[in-house]
């Protein structure tokens, strides 16, 4: 009789050459065979499991975020600093993003959209389940750059007969969450060069429907001419009235206040 279910079934008995017996499964074939299924579950959930843990070990090493951003969440950031900000981007689930404000520092820019990078990372799936104990390891959910390190970056390649450029180029353009902070912190020497890496990144996210979240302390438009450059001026007509497609109205959102730097201490 099975140990599990009660049902009677013929057990095998095997005789060893000295004679005792060894009896085979105390449970019928329907039970052995739900046993090993759910072992086989089993396995593959740990198998799984430990994968994600290696995924998210090689994200980590492959966004962006350094140093004392590593630690920054929603959580160590007080909402009172920035109410408006910190709600668009801490109940963020998909769409492009420009966080703006009027040479001012401090705001808690890069501390909100760091947090959401460090979020992504810990709660995206890592591993893609495809049945019949087979899985794939899913791509980095987000990149964060430094505007000017990033044009340094690509223009470091330069003159060499590499396809560093492209590689970079792969890269942000397929990531399904690209950051790009501080656009507009270092004035370019060079203005065409500045325009056309972000509307070769910007016009190929918009074109295959990737979200986008841009930080700048530049005005968006000049109210007169003696005003600073504006960040359309900066990225380009064409790039910035993509963004703004991308953003939407609900999606643009301008900065005031204090240095939270300040206010913490």
């Amino acid at each position: 009789m099975c140990r599990n279910c009660g049902t009677e079934y013929m057990q095998r008995i095997y005789t060893k050459p000295d004679n005792t017996e060894t009896r085979g499964d105390d449970c019928c074939p329907d039970c052995r065979m739900q046993a090993d299924i759910a072992s086989a579950k089993d396995e593959h959930e740990k198998a799984m499991a430990l994968a994600a843990v290696d995924v998210r070990a090689d994200w980590r090493r492959a966004y962006g975020v350094e140093g004392k951003y590593l630690s920054t969440t929603f959580e160590n950031f007080k909402r009172s600093w920035q109410p408006k900000a910190f709600d668009l981007v801490s109940k963020w689930q998909s769409g492009s993003l420009l966080l703006w404000s009027v040479s001012l520092y401090g705001l808690g820019k890069t501390h909100l959209v760091c947090a959401l990078a460090n979020k992504l990372i810990a709660e995206r799936d890592a591993i893609l389940d495809r049945g019949n104990g087979e899985y794939l390891k899913r791509p980095c959910p987000v990149r964060v750059e430094n505007e000017p390190e990033l044009l340094s970056r690509i223009r470091a390649t330069f003159g060499k007969n590499t396809d560093s450029d492209e590689a970079i180029y792969q890269k942000l353009t397929t990531v399904p969450v690209l950051i790009i902070d501080d656009v507009g912190k270092i004035r370019p020497k060079e203005l065409d060069f500045t325009q056309s890496v972000h509307y070769r990144i910007i016009n190929t996210r918009y074109v295959r429907g990737l979200d986008t979240i841009i930080t700048t302390n530049m005005p968006l438009v000049k109210k007169q001419k003696s005003d600073p450059e504006t960040f359309e001026e900066h990225i380009g007509g064409a790039c910035a009235d993509r963004l703004r497609e991308m953003c939407g109205r609900s999606g643009i959102l301008e900065m005031k206040g204090v240095s939270y730097r300040k206010e913490a201490k």
